[in-house]
């Protein structure tokens, strides 16, 4: 994860460590999605997921530009609000691949 170390748009360490956060329903329908990409050679990647808020503040703090990060005196943004994550597939064993990137907002 980016994010824990300072290759990120913020060139900042945000999290003390690699994780993603993910809220219980969020995680259980990304297992199921596992499930269905092993038999094709395909694994999920996670770049992110719902993010602390003090998170979006040092993002901001840091980096004060809304292409970026989110304002937190206007909201704390879609990562924060919702169960959001940045995701992207890559043929088992897990290497890097170059695939469209999508973000996908889940119900």
């Amino acid at each position: 994860m980016k994010y824990a170390t300072d290759s990120n748009f913020t060139h900042t360490k945000l999290y003390p460590y690699p994780v993603v956060y993910l809220r219980r329903p969020v995680y259980e329908a990304l297992m199921r999605l596992q499930e269905v990409l092993e038999p094709m050679g395909l694994s999920l990647k996670i770049f992110d997921g719902y993010r602390p808020y003090r998170i979006t503040e040092k993002m901001w703090e840091v980096v004060p530009d809304e292409r970026y990060a989110a304002d937190p005196k206007k909201g704390q943004g879609i990562t924060v609000a919702r169960p959001w994550i940045s995701r992207s597939y890559t043929p088992k064993p897990a290497r890097n691949w170059k695939c469209p990137r999508r973000t996908t907002t889940l119900p």
